[in-house]
């Protein structure tokens, strides 16, 4: 009797430990979760000074390393943002997993903080608190006076004076950041070069005209954190890929086109079974090191002048997992696909051996440097993904204690050079301002933009186009023509000025522009256009199509004709002239030519896949269909987090999810997708002619209990008539057969082959 009382309570703790893990419910691929490494071999994690931190990091050659603020002045640092006076504003994740079962999670006592360095040795002597009694706040930002920030799901505006918030705060968007976890929630605002503002992980832009907050329909980028270039590319990441950069500025397509920069290879400098997972096979090297990226967070890309030139066109990537920040040079910025390279070859540009150092955000500082923000907690991974294996990990080091209570900016500079000063922009006039736009540092260009564009001063429209045509500066150009677009000023001396540079990315900026010029100006600049290099064919194609005149679409025509990639000049002519539409095809047809036919064909054939894709399915839908439609987004939003890889649009996220809209996967045969959402898919999969290989596996809902049937089939139904997809709702007594069907494959994973 006693033995049965004693396997009786084994049995019953079992549950309690390895089966309590949402990890393990989601985690679809049937694996048994021993231990890589032996316990003896695995280094303890204790809780560090900073002084006794500094001691673990291993840097590239020729730059230093110094902390600039830590704890108590900070605890748990996710992201930062600076004002015109230079002064670091630092959002704090007070309560992000102050335990490894997430408790209080939900506690408001995140906090907005600012931090000065008042007697200029570089080290943070006081700190402000702006807002406090946040939750899990993300981001922090500056616009017309005010600060943007989140609390919970929602993103708000309150206005300043100095340090301190001025009246109630202003609701932007309740939606900013819904659904999901806080590793799949909108964050890391940044000020885009066209005046509006974007983030991470969301699906909107924002922009503050006449008082109030427009929010507009953007592409989907990244995971955690948000990063631009000299030009106004965006540059983000996902959890597996460590750099992800778009090919052009943001709107430049419908669909944006962005691809993988570099490796996801990393080389850490201690060994990593602290990883989730890192039981796989292939996780880990024979000596123990995380292979892969599995933890990739903010990106710079460096815009700061403290490094030596050689460093302007490098990106620099945090990966927590594995503690340490990779240096990637960006080549082929103004061609077709972004790609990079590891300038460090099998070592990093920043390591260390200290697991609690959490490199989750970088940034380009004002004096130049390059700011590293480590959250310096032992629990990195949300609670929604711990398994029974990282639990053991975590509570064998002590990983989940001394968490909340740190956290640490470090800022690198380079070792000949000391940091800039700062200068204090606040309280300059609109004309003390317009130096700075040309000015080496990008943040003070974007500071000057954003400022002069905010105060309205179209007076200065002379001034700031007097900078336009100076070639010797040609970052000053883009900054000055965006300012221009920002006042509604563009004209034709401004635009053709830039036509004329001998600089790329200036050209590229007047391209997007031109059209925007008075209408009586049109006419000066397509000549200056049409005689810009061969090699600019993209952009002046866009731009043309843009013009809305015969004048410039029939010198689209030689290029129509000999286009450098066809299905690209498609895509870009059919954005160009998408208010000109049928006026332009009635132009092609005239032409009365095969080859210039044929493009208007495909012009008409991508003309029906948008409208498709942006038609509102629902409506479609009447009754139990409508209320299933409008549950299984709740889901597909939520819990189930599917948008985290497949994201809000459907369109897909690089390396993580293939495209839902338009799939044939979904659309198709509805067993067959219910199968792959009970048990779960692992890639290669070919999706509408195109193959994909994500670097994570699909997991399977039928095994998380707090997901019904119900809800898998509002999920089916929902995902099958969104985003321009149209087929018949899946009821849930479906799906709960087939489950029985299938009961035996348990945590077995689909692959595409499966279904042949």
């Amino acid at each position: 009797m006693k033995q049965f009382i004693s396997t009786l309570l084994t049995l019953s703790i079992i549950p309690s430990v390895a089966f309590a893990q949402l990890g393990d419910k989601k985690d679809g691929d049937g694996d048994i979760q021993i231990d890589p490494i032996p316990a003896e071999l695995i280094p303890p994690s204790p809780f560090l000074s900073v002084h006794e931190a500094m001691q673990t990091f291993e840097l590239a050659e020729g730059f230093v390393i110094e902390p600039v603020a830590v704890e108590p002045l900070i605890e748990n640092p996710v992201a930062l943002a600076f004002d015109p006076n230079g002064r670091m504003w630092v959002a704090e994740m007070r309560s992000y997993m102050p335990d490894i079962d997430g408790n209080g999670e939900d506690t408001p006592n995140g906090r907005i903080r600012v931090l000065e360095d008042t007697n200029g040795d570089g080290q943070i002597d006081k700190t402000t608190d702006f807002l406090s009694n946040l939750v899990l706040p993300r981001l922090v930002s500056f616009s017309q006076g005010g600060v943007i920030f989140n609390d919970g799901d929602a993103l708000y505006y309150i206005k300043r004076a100095g340090l301190k918030p001025v009246g109630e705060r202003e609701l932007i968007d309740p939606d900013y950041a819904k659904g999901g976890n806080p590793e799949h929630k909108a964050n890391g605002m940044v000020y885009g070069h066209d005046n509006w503002f974007y983030n991470a992980n969301s699906t909107s832009r924002y922009r503050r005209i006449d008082g109030t907050w427009i929010k507009e329909k953007t592409s989907n980028r990244g995971q955690f954190g948000i990063s631009k270039d000299n030009v106004g590319r965006f540059f983000y990441n996902s959890n597996s890929t460590l750099l992800i950069g778009d090919t052009f500025t943001p709107g430049f397509l419908n669909r944006m086109r962005a691809n993988q920069v570099g490796s996801n290879r990393v080389y850490s400098s201690r060994i990593n079974p602290g990883t989730n997972r890192a039981y796989r096979e292939g996780s880990l090297n024979a000596a123990g090191k995380l292979v892969n990226a599995t933890g990739a967070s903010g990106v710079a890309v460096y815009r700061g002048d403290n490094f030596p030139e050689q460093f302007s066109n490098y990106a620099f990537a945090g990966e927590s997992t594995s503690n340490l920040v990779k240096a990637i040079e960006l080549t082929g910025l103004n061609q077709f696909q972004q790609s990079g390279t590891h300038p460090y070859g099998e070592k990093e540009f920043l390591t260390s051996t200290d697991e609690r150092f959490r490199p989750v955000n970088a940034y380009t500082a004002p004096n130049g440097t390059l700011l590293i923000v480590d959250m310096y907690h032992g629990l990195i991974q949300h609670k929604a993904y711990v398994t029974s294996y990282l639990r053991k990990q975590y509570e064998s080091r002590d990983l989940d204690k001394h968490n909340n209570l740190a956290g640490r900016i470090y800022s690198i500079h380079w070792k000949a050079n000391p940091a800039n000063e700062v200068p204090a922009l606040e309280g300059k006039s609109t004309a003390e301002l317009l130096p700075y736009l040309s000015h080496p540092n990008g943040f003070w260009r974007d500071t000057a933009q954003r400022l002069i564009v905010e105060s309205g001063e179209v007076s200065l429209a002379d001034e700031i186009t007097k900078i336009v045509t100076d070639k010797t500066q040609p970052l000053g150009q883009i900054h000055a023509l965006w300012t221009l677009e920002g006042l509604c000023h563009v004209n034709a001396t401004a635009i053709n000025a830039a036509f004329r540079s001998n600089d790329s990315s200036v050209r590229m900026t007047a391209f997007e522009l031109a059209p925007k010029c008075q209408k009586d100006s049109i006419n000066q600049i397509i000549a200056t256009c049409i005689d810009t290099p061969d090699n600019d064919q993209v952009y002046k194609a866009r731009s043309l199509a843009r013009l809305g005149s015969e004048e410039a679409w029939q010198a689209l025509i030689s290029i129509i004709e000999n286009p450098i990639d066809k299905d690209l000049m498609v895509e870009v002519i059919f954005k160009g002239i998408e208010r000109h539409f049928e006026a332009f095809q009635t132009f092609l047809l005239r032409k009365n030519k095969e080859s210039i036919t044929q493009f208007s064909v495909a012009l008409t054939e991508m003309d029906k896949l948008w409208k498709a894709r942006n038609e509102v399915k629902e409506i479609r839908l009447k009754g139990k269909a409508l209320d299933a439609f409008v549950q299984g987004k709740l889901v597909y939003e939520g819990k189930a987090v599917c948008m985290g890889c497949h994201g809000m649009d459907g369109e897909g996220l690089l390396n993580l999810g293939p495209p839902l809209a338009g799939s044939d996967w979904v659309t198709g045969d509805g067993d067959r997708l219910i199968k792959v959402l009970l048990h779960g898919l692992q890639g290669p999969i070919v999706v509408s002619g195109t193959t994909y290989t994500p670097q994570a596996v699909m997991p399977g809902l039928g095994s998380n209990p707090t997901i019904s049937d119900k809800e898998i089939a509002n999920v089916i139904t929902y995902i099958r008539n969104a985003w321009g997809n149209s087929a018949d709702l899946v009821k849930d007594r479906t799906v709960t057969s087939i489950r029985k069907e299938t009961a035996s494959r348990g945590d077995q994973l689909y692959s595409a082959e499966d279904f042949n």
